[in-house]
């Protein structure tokens, strides 16, 4: 099949449907997954829903640690924007998050395929905002998510806080070891 036939297959078959996974001791419906993704099923990379049809467990870890990660954002960094130390910030600590509860390679997918939009390097030279283009944006997400990834050690960092991990990445960030656009 095509890519547009899988996609076709995705959106009207899989996702529209009341499949369900056991996730624990619950069955859960893979539409339900979608829609507690906290974006509409349209909004999800082609990427990112491919991995929500194949990993729908790891896909609410994912949801999860994002809204732990949204949550300490707006206390650390109220009113940050795409490209400063806020969004670096943001990126690394859902990255470090989901490394402890998903594990590093789970992480890895979920952050790249959130990145993956489709578009050429080209296409993304060409948006810009907040004085930068979208290809440096990109760039600047990917490396703080692999800082995150990073920040996350073995076994025994499974034992540590969303807290400490927050303080992991706030010393990393300035330390230097982040790339911020927005100064």
């Amino acid at each position: 099949l095509s890519n547009e036939e899988i996609q076709g297959i995705l959106n009207r078959d899989i996702l529209r449907s009341s499949i369900t996974h056991k996730f624990g001791t619950d069955l859960i419906s893979i539409s339900s997954i979608s829609d507690s993704l906290g974006r509409a099923w349209d909004d999800l990379t082609a990427a990112e829903k491919r991995l929500v049809v194949t990993y729908p467990q790891e896909a609410l870890i994912v949801k999860r640690a994002q809204s732990k990660t949204d949550r300490l954002v707006g206390i650390h960094y109220p009113g940050w924007i795409d490209g400063d130390e806020g969004n670096a910030y943001r990126h690394a600590l859902w990255n470090a998050i989901m490394s402890r509860d998903a594990g590093k390679n789970m992480a890895e997918l979920f952050a790249t395929a959130h990145e993956n939009q489709g578009l050429t390097d080209a296409q993304h030279r060409y948006q810009v905002w907040n004085g930068f283009n979208g290809l440096q944006h990109k760039n600047m997400d990917l490396h703080n998510n692999q800082m995150g990834r990073n920040l996350f050690n073995g076994w025994l960092d499974n034992l540590l806080t969303d807290g400490s991990l927050s303080s992991r990445v706030k010393n990393a960030i300035q330390d230097g070891k982040a790339k911020i656009l927005v100064k």
